[in-house]
């Protein structure tokens, strides 16, 4: 007679991100939880999470991501490479933890492990950027324009220090300086042309340490959500960034908001995009919403 064997749950975890010894990230529940179906990798470079994410999809019943939103990020990739893709359960150890934020997953990484035996699953989309011959996905937003500046800006001693408010810190130098970026867009409905700081194509509502830049996204609409800021005056920016704490910045008249299944992005001077963590460079660059691309393991 054939031997059984369990399907087992694959925790992967970035060695550079949160605690450094096994006992403090891999907490007794867990392994109360799951027992011997648990699979636990530690990887070390690129190459070891990718060959790592490859088995687990192949393997495992749930793959459990211990990391900030770029090893989020370098996990879903891969993932969408697969032909199987299991359910996707989050442990956040970073510094932003936007996708975290964006399905109520714990922000404690003990209570996040706790919620790993929810049997609650949501499927999200993804969005894809394609550009300079290359493609990418993302699950929250990806940024152009001056954000794009507070990134180069930001050492990671501050993001350790400061944890998310090291994005605000860094902000502050690129704020006396901002450039103005002239950018056609190319949409379901048409076509915009216009002199811009900012713009941000969202599929979740949250970047840079849990800031709501795009507060009215879906992850299940099957549509992107653009914010684009246009350029004005150093008063302008003032009310703004005012509006952005206190309420719905996009109702300002500065703000063109639009959903969108497609959008075609150029510029002068060049944009270049961070999704999600990562520096897409490159352009033109076309984004596309990828609808119920993945599963995610969410609390009851």
């Amino acid at each position: 007679m054939p031997q059984l064997t369990r399907t087992p749950v694959y925790v992967l975890r970035n060695a550079a991100a949160g605690p450094a010894n096994p006992e403090d990230f891999l907490p007794q529940q867990l392994q109360q939880m799951f027992g011997e179906e648990l699979v636990v990798v530690e990887t070390h470079t690129p190459e070891e999470g990718e060959q790592a994410v490859r088995e687990a999809c192949a393997e495992a019943r749930i793959i459990v991501v211990a990391g900030g939103d770029g090893t989020i990020n370098s996990v879903i990739n891969t993932m969408m490479r697969c032909d199987r893709r299991p359910p996707l359960g989050l442990v956040p150890l970073g510094t932003g933890n936007n996708l975290c934020r964006a399905l109520g997953v714990p922000l404690d990484p003990l209570s996040a492990y706790a919620a790993l035996g929810s049997d609650q699953r949501v499927t999200i989309d993804l969005a894809r950027a394609s550009f300079a011959g290359s493609e990418r996905y993302y699950a929250c937003v990806a940024s152009g324009g001056n954000s794009d500046r507070v990134i180069e800006c930001l050492k990671h001693e501050e993001k350790a220090a400061w944890g998310p408010w090291c994005y605000l810190r860094s902000a502050l130098p690129v704020m006396a300086d901002l450039q103005a970026y002239h950018v056609s867009l190319e949409h379901d409905d048409g076509v915009l042309e216009t002199p811009l700081w900012n713009i941000i194509v969202a599929n979740g509502a949250f970047a840079a340490g849990g800031l709501r830049v795009a507060p009215r996204a879906s992850m299940t609409d099957g549509l992107l959500d653009v914010v684009a800021v246009r350029d004005g005056t150093p008063l302008d920016l003032a009310a703004l960034s005012a509006e952005f704490f206190l309420g719905d910045y996009l109702e300002d008249q500065r703000v063109t908001h639009l959903r969108t299944r497609r959008l075609r992005v150029e510029a002068q001077p060049e944009l270049r995009f961070l999704a999600d963590g990562e520096m897409l460079v490159g352009q033109p660059f076309e984004f596309e919403a990828v609808p119920a691309a993945i599963e995610v393991v969410v609390p009851r």
